[in-house]
């Protein structure tokens, strides 16, 4: 008897979706600012911009001991979240470009990272960057590949099975 093959390529497909919707948050971050050991990325949505600190290169987790923020020379309280990131009040800022600057310390080490988010006062959006097909509509593009891949895999296997 030959499984259903339409229940084989759902449950890939609502395999994928699954894994993929746990990340959803982070790949919405843009990236602020990068040196050759950190990647910062956020998302600034009132009332606080919301950023992660990465390693560029290694998969190894990062042990962040210190972490401070300054948005326009002003310096704001840091506040760890759930998460892994950190939370940072923006206050009355106005819309627009704001300079940011982060000090994490890890490893030892203190790294001193600078970049510009955009601030805006109506809604979320993401916090620097990309724009265009490659920054709003990354999360899209990201669905279609998963559900392309899915789609080819689940071909293959009944082909096989057939």
């Amino acid at each position: 008897m030959k499984p259903d093959r339409p229940w084989i390529l759902l449950c890939l497909l609502v395999g994928s979706m699954a894994i993929s919707a746990d990340e959803a948050p982070r790949r919405a971050a843009a990236e602020i600012a990068r040196s050759s050991l950190l990647t910062l990325s956020g998302v600034a949505e009132q009332p606080s911009l919301t950023l992660w600190a990465r390693r560029g290169a290694e998969q190894a987790p990062l042990v962040i001991t210190e972490f401070g923020a300054a948005i326009d020379g002003k310096s704001v309280a840091a506040t760890r979240a759930a998460d892994g990131g950190w939370t940072v009040p923006l206050g009355n800022l106005g819309a627009g470009d704001h300079h940011l600057d982060v000090i994490v310390g890890h490893d030892g080490i203190r790294e001193l990272l600078a970049g510009k988010f955009a601030a805006s006062t109506a809604s979320a959006r993401p916090a620097a960057g990309i724009t265009g097909l490659g920054g709003n509509h990354k999360q899209l593009l990201w669905w279609i590949l998963n559900i392309g891949i899915v789609l080819v895999a689940a071909i293959a296997i009944s082909r096989r099975m057939s």
